[in-house]
């Protein structure tokens, strides 16, 4: 069995159900099944404004658990005996409020899953991602060379992979204390 979160059809089904809900009686969790057997295995979570910010090191966290629920609130959140009960974890994706809890849960799935090996492509790209050192990620360029007078950087085209390395490293370094200071704080 796999050390990586798993969103089985039983969690699906339950957070669908409850996210087409206003408001919620605590007895409807009983319709889903017992819920009870996966509170010891798994951790609730509940997206919520005034939850935890939803951060790179929280989703490395998260792709390490076995499984993961996402209890989804919509309009004005869940009933709050549902949250003292089972909720294990608020996040937060920010400080504005949407309709409902798809959107958070979307982000928190894309983030969460880039994490797990053979999700991407090249299962070291996301170590080298934003956020994944405190820096921001370096300038990207592709093909052609020259576009409308723009050109690549010449050391990326120099094939000396620690020159390659040290001005990526800079140009993190650099971008990470023009555009974002409060990550180096």
């Amino acid at each position: 069995m796999s050390n990586y979160p798993e969103l089985t059809t039983r969690n699906s089904q339950l957070a669908t159900r409850m996210s087409d809900k206003t408001y919620y009686n605590p007895e409807d969790l009983k319709k889903f099944g017992n819920i009870t057997e996966f509170q010891e295995e798994m951790g609730k979570k509940f997206f919520d404004y005034y939850g935890e910010v939803f951060k790179q090191g929280t989703a490395n966290y998260l792709s390490t658990q076995k499984r993961l629920m996402l209890i989804l609130g919509h309009y004005k959140g869940i009933d709050q005996r549902v949250r003292d009960l089972h909720v294990t974890r608020e996040i937060s994706i920010g400080d504005y409020v949407l309709s409902g809890g798809e959107l958070p849960a979307a982000v928190l799935v894309d983030s969460v899953s880039r994490l797990i090996p053979g999700v991407m492509n090249d299962g070291t790209s996301a170590l080298t991602d934003s956020f994944q050192d405190g820096l921001l990620a370096p300038p990207v360029y592709t093909r052609p060379a020259d576009y409308k007078g723009h050109t690549v950087p010449e050391v990326l085209l120099s094939g000396h992979d620690k020159n390659i390395d040290d001005w990526r490293q800079s140009q993190s370094e650099e971008i990470t204390e023009r555009k974002r200071p409060d990550l180096s704080e």
